[in-house]
């Protein structure tokens, strides 16, 4: 069974580390760190899911987000899925 995944400030901090390490541009780098801190914010210490990750989608289109920004938010949040090993909480873009 899989340890409870948690988005912690050390983990983002350790994204960040990584995404430098890639060359990734300081704003795809900004872009992808605020994406992830405004998810785990959002999440409000509940444990991640794919669910919970769609459910965020669909509440921020709610929101009136522009679905280019959603699927920009995403991407981000997908890269930092896969960064932290766990690419099964994907979200569709």
């Amino acid at each position: 069974m899989r340890k409870k995944f948690e988005i912690t400030e050390k983990e983002v901090a350790r994204f960040a580390g990584y995404l430098r390490q890639e060359e990734r541009e300081d704003s795809t780098i900004e872009s992808y760190l605020r994406a992830a801190r405004r998810f785990a914010t959002w999440l409000d210490g509940r444990v991640v899911t794919k669910e919970l990750a769609a459910t965020w989608k669909t509440q921020l289109l709610e929101q009136g987000y522009r679905p280019v920004s959603v699927n920009a938010m995403l991407a981000g949040l997908n890269r930092f899925f896969d960064f932290a090993g766990r690419p099964e909480c994907r979200v569709k873009v």
